[in-house]
């Protein structure tokens, strides 16, 4: 090699070394900067385009510590507690003009591989329902599916089995109350129906009589479903009970993508650090 293309060389290695340098060290501070910056925002208390009236009580901002059984309670009271709490802290809310604000697309800074998929598949990523029950959690909005995803994430989380249905227009929680008892779990309505899907199925007046005040709560700006269509919903045609639970909802590609991204965030910009110090000079 000659003279005059040596140093051309050298320049052209040191650009190359400077910019997995400044890579990865954005990335992990965008990363750092992520896990201590949480999905909440308190304005969804005063939002007026949710679905319900007085939709949320309280923003989690964190995981919360009463979604742990309490000593001596029961299995039922439980579960009537975490759908009451799940309902209480998740707004019914997944309005376009709410992307940014309530995080509805990833923010770079949570993970910078879902922000970046927003905009290369928008379809599916622009506003993105998590898998991760404890993100969710902590976002606080989401549709009727993502209520369930964190209601049943939870319970099973505490060893009480839970899986997800999903009906024709909605999803819900359906849990094992006690000796393979299995009732019905409507965190987004606030809702228990004390009977197995089956029995719900062929019982629309039971339906319509337990959703009644629920439907209620609706916002006046938008058109509330009927009690006769929310007893439809629970018709036998198109219901399936997904006995995986979260994952065999939201499908198995989508479950380990989601999981898979969260580590390479980090491994990413290790990546690149590890080729900076290791680059040949």
């Amino acid at each position: 090699m000659s003279a005059t293309l040596k140093p051309k060389m050298n320049l052209k290695v040191l650009m190359i070394k400077k910019a997995l340098l400044v890579v990865g060290v954005s990335l992990l501070i965008l990363n750092t900067v992520g896990l201590f910056t949480s999905l909440s925002n308190k304005a969804i208390l005063s939002e007026q385009e949710t679905v319900f009236k007085n939709d949320v009580k309280a923003v989690s901002g964190e995981y919360p510590a009463e979604t742990k059984i309490r000593e001596n309670e029961e299995r039922l009271d439980y579960l009537l507690r975490m759908n009451t709490l799940v309902n209480n802290y998740i707004a019914y809310y997944w309005e376009d003009a709410g992307k940014s604000t309530y995080n509805l697309q990833i923010p770079i800074t949570e993970n910078y591989i879902l922000w970046m998929a927003g905009y290369v598949f928008p379809e599916h990523y622009a506003k993105y329902e998590f898998a991760n029950y404890w993100k969710a959690f902590d976002r606080g909005v989401g549709l009727c599916s993502q209520h369930a995803i964190i209601l049943t994430g939870i319970l099973n989380d505490n060893n009480i089995p839970a899986k997800i249905i999903s009906l024709s227009g909605h999803v819900v929680t359906y849990a094992d109350t006690g000796v393979d008892n299995w009732n019905i779990f409507d965190s987004n309505y606030g809702v228990f129906i004390p009977h197995t899907l089956e029995e719900a199925e062929n019982n629309p007046k039971m339906v319509k009589d337990i959703y009644k005040n629920s439907i209620a709560d609706y916002r006046e700006v938008d058109e509330p479903i009927s009690l006769e269509e929310m007893a439809a919903v629970y018709g036998t045609e198109g219901n399936q009970v997904y006995e995986d639970g979260i994952r065999g909802y939201v499908g198995f590609k989508k479950y380990y993508i989601e999981k898979g991204s969260y580590w390479a965030i980090w491994l990413f910009p290790l990546l690149l650090l590890l080729f900076h110090f290791r680059y040949p000079k």
